[in-house]
């Protein structure tokens, strides 16, 4: 795997702080060109990944349903700065 940088493994790349990380390999398996697998909520399963230096880093993680509903959030900050986050639009967006 050494300094090897396919287009594959990069499309599987994830952030972890401010490390990027590669995914390489679920349960002791590599992904391949085209990982197919379907976890149970609950499951637990061994991730590994190669960091900038190409150092394995290994986690343990469960998976869980998460929600894909849209979402509306507003949180104001001490500097007066707004954050908004909508996923869509409640109604018409042009006055006619």
């Amino acid at each position: 795997m050494g300094g090897e940088r396919s287009g594959a493994r990069q499309s599987r790349e994830c952030r972890r702080g401010e490390a990027r990380l590669i995914v390489v390999g679920r349960n002791g398996d590599p992904l391949g060109e085209r990982p197919n697998f379907r976890p149970q909520e609950s499951e637990e399963a061994v991730w590994e990944f190669l960091d900038e230096q190409d150092r394995r880093v290994t986690l343990a993680l469960r998976a869980k349903r998460l929600s894909t509903a849209a979402r509306q959030i507003k949180r104001e900050f001490e500097d007066g700065f707004v954050y908004l986050r909508f996923d869509e639009f409640d109604g018409p967006t042009v006055a006619g």
